[in-house]
């Protein structure tokens, strides 16, 4: 199958995603291809430290969430 035909396939598997796959793909495309540049270490930190206090809130999702969540997709 040549790229154009596989790229219409991708567009019409596309406009029946839900939000969240949407989003992971989007970040893919957006941010996820920009190649191997490394952020900061405060950076990273930072990240880390908003991570923890999502987790702290409750704001995670568990292995099996996950996994009933990827069985929608």
């Amino acid at each position: 199958m040549d790229l154009d035909k596989r790229k219409y396939k991708f567009i019409q598997k596309l406009l029946t995603v839900n939000e969240s796959l949407f989003e992971q793909l989007e970040y893919v495309l957006n941010k996820g291809t920009k190649g191997n540049e490394r952020i900061s270490i405060e950076q990273y930190n930072k990240e880390i430290d908003a991570a923890i206090v999502r987790v702290e809130n409750g704001d995670f999702h568990t292995q099996e969430e996950v996994e009933k969540i990827m069985d929608t997709w």
